[in-house]
Order: structure tokens, then sequence, then C-alpha cells
């Protein structure tokens, strides 16, 4: 992805080690998982449709946040 081709450029750049940078992915990814498995469990109750709504809107927002920030 790429995301992934990113972060193997620009690792390598960076003065930070890499057990330390790896540890942090690690743990923001898991720790991104696993909010978004705590959030799928309470808000399956919600019609589909208005998770579809939701996750629109936040899709939209990163657009615009991406439009204005440049």
């Amino acid at each position: 992805s790429m995301d992934a081709l990113a972060a193997g450029l620009t690792l390598p750049l960076l003065t930070v080690p890499v057990a330390l940078a790896v540890s942090v992915i690690g743990a923001v990814t898991f720790l991104l998982a696993w909010l978004g498995f705590y959030a799928g469990r309470r808000l399956h109750k919600l019609p589909g449709h208005w998770l579809g709504a939701i996750g629109g809107l936040c899709l939209l927002g990163l657009g615009v946040d991406l439009l204005v920030r440049g």
C-alpha cells in the first residue's frame, strides 16, 4: 500500500531507533484495530444505512481536511 511505501522510504531517514519505531507502529496499529473491533461490537445494533452514512461523513471530513491543509 502507499502508506507502507511511504513509511519504508522515510523511516531510514529519521534518527529514531528502529526498535522504537517498530514498537510505536505496532502499538498504534494494535490500539486502532482494537478500537475498531470494540466499536463494531457496540454499533452492530444500528441499521446498516446509518453506519454507511457515518462512514461516508468521516471520509468526507478527511477529504475536506486534506483539501484545506493541503
